[in-house]
């Protein structure tokens, strides 16, 4: 958090995070209406979550997506197909493209990777 943040706007982005952090991942983020829960507008939203964390309230809920994404992959217990419809992907092809966007290699060369460490 941004030490230049005051203590009212740490407390905000707290409560912001933890309303984040309920959002399951199986489904697209209502952001607007989560925004409304923690009592601002989108806008306001952003920009305290902009000044703590340097992340939106959308690339915060993408980086948690794709923490999660990684740590199935590397219990490597459940199918690719498993994975991507737990994180709200209705066709695989569609989680390998994103997936190999943010970690620039493929689920199942990720899943390799992590077998071997």
């Amino acid at each position: 958090v941004g030490s230049e943040m005051c203590i009212r706007d740490r407390r905000r982005l707290a409560r912001i995070i933890g309303l984040l952090n309920d959002e399951p991942l199986g489904r697209p983020a209502e952001l607007a209406e989560l925004a409304a829960r923690a009592g601002y507008g989108r806008r306001r939203l952003d920009q305290l979550l902009q000044a703590g964390l340097g992340l939106t309230a959308k690339g915060f809920l993408e980086a948690r997506r794709m923490e999660s994404a990684r740590r199935l992959l590397g219990e490597g217990e459940l199918p690719l197909k498993e994975v991507a419809a737990l994180l709200g992907f209705r066709h695989a092809p569609h989680f390998t493209a994103w997936f190999k966007g943010g970690a620039g290699r493929t689920p199942s060369a990720y899943r390799r990777e992590a077998s071997q460490t």
